[in-house]
């Protein structure tokens, strides 16, 4: 996680997340996330949480509960 000042008129989190296939650690990163999340207008997601979001699997059951709870939108890579 790193903070991005956007010229002195706003700061920006970024966050970059890989996770290993069936890890079963999303809580780990949520809560830190979070917590951080509190600070900025804007945040950012990127990176690969290895849970297929077209399946109902407890990886993106969990993920989804995620994005909700902390009012971020889920936008999908399209090849």
């Amino acid at each position: 996680m790193v903070e991005i000042n956007l010229g002195g008129v706003s700061k920006l989190l970024l966050t970059i997340v890989y996770s290993s296939s069936n890890c079963g650690y999303l809580q780990e990163f949520e809560n830190p996330f979070l917590d951080f999340q509190t600070k900025y207008i804007h945040s950012i997601i990127l990176g690969d949480f290895n849970a297929d979001m077209l399946v109902h699997t407890y990886d993106s059951v969990q993920l989804k509960n995620f994005i909700a709870s902390s009012n971020m939108y889920f936008v999908p890579l399209i090849i």
